[in-house]
């Protein structure tokens, strides 16, 4: 009897390698360049090339450095996802890397309080919205540790 080759049948993620910070957004970026059309059991599309080279500009240039930075992810649809970790709250940004434009959905955890909002990531305000929400939350984690 003769065994049969281990075929990869699909990545859910793609899982930050053993030197680089998951928070760090440009590492993190090339490595989701990697991704190839169907990384998810055949489904998952390719994430844009140029929409994460803008991605990993507009996040270095609007994104204040002294926050927190998200943990990201891709999704089936070529997105990106980005997480951050500030309890009571789970907030998070869908990024469409093709229009430039993301969702913002926060939970809080405890109060149930929910904040959402489509942000045009081309737009300075929307990205100092962004700022302020996230500063919001670090400050309550802040205050409950």
């Amino acid at each position: 009897m003769t065994a049969k080759p281990n075929h990869l049948r699909g990545i859910e993620s793609v899982p930050p390698n053993s030197t680089t910070d998951p928070r760090d957004v440009r590492a993190r970026i090339e490595e989701l360049k990697l991704l190839k059309q169907g990384w998810l059991d055949g489904k998952g599309s390719a994430l844009s090339r140029d929409g994460l080279d803008w991605l990993a500009t507009k996040f270095g240039r609007s994104y204040p450095r002294h926050l927190p930075a998200p943990y990201l992810f891709p999704t089936p649809e070529g997105h990106v996802l980005a997480e951050w970790s500030l309890s009571p709250w789970s907030p998070s940004l869908e990024i469409d890397l093709v229009s430039r434009r993301g969702e913002c959905h926060a939970l809080n955890l405890a109060t149930e309080e929910e904040i959402t909002k489509a942000l045009n990531l081309e737009n300075a305000n929307d990205w100092k919205w962004l700022a302020k929400q996230i500063e919001a939350m670090v400050g309550e984690a802040e205050e409950r540790a």
